[in-house]
C-alpha cells in the first residue's frame, strides 16, 4: 500500500490543488469492527492544499484474511464508540491477493468517493 500511496503522491505533486495521501494510521488503535478483525488499520486521508478532501480511507485485516475497506470519520471527529462507515463500493480481497494492482483500484474508488472525480 505504501508503495502505491508514494506513486500516487508523486502524480498528485504535478497537480495545482496540491492533492496529498497521508498516513494517519497511528491515529487509530484496535480493532474499529469489534470481533471481526484482527488489528489496528490503515489509514489515510487526502489532503488539497492543507485541507482534508472527504473521510478517512479505513483498510482492515478480517479474522477470515481478506482486506476490507471503508470511509470513515477524521479522528478528531471521531466519539468512542462504534463509528460510521461509508462504503466504497471496493469488494474485498483476500489477503494474498491485495497486489499493488489491489491497492491502486482501492485508492481509486477512494479518490471518486471522496471528491467525485
Amino acid at each position: 500500500m505504501d508503495e502505491v500511496v508514494e506513486r500516487a503522491n508523486r502524480h498528485l505533486a504535478t497537480r495545482s490543488d496540491h492533492c496529498e495521501f497521508r498516513d494517519i494510521s497511528g491515529c487509530y488503535t484496535g480493532p474499529l469492527h469489534v470481533g471481526n478483525f484482527s488489528c489496528n488499520p490503515i489509514a489515510y486521508k487526502l489532503e488539497t492544499d492543507d485541507e482534508d478532501v472527504g473521510g478517512v480511507l479505513l483498510i482492515e485485516l478480517t479474522n477470515d484474511g481478506f482486506v476490507e475497506a471503508s470511509l470513515g470519520p477524521l479522528p478528531s471527529t471521531h466519539a468512542q464508540g462504534p463509528m460510521v462507515r461509508t462504503e466504497l463500493g471496493w469488494h474485498s480481497v483476500p489477503l494474498d491477493s491485495f497486489d499493488a494492482s489491489a491497492a491502486s483500484d482501492l485508492l481509486a474508488h477512494y479518490v471518486h468517493k471522496s471528491t467525485g472525480l
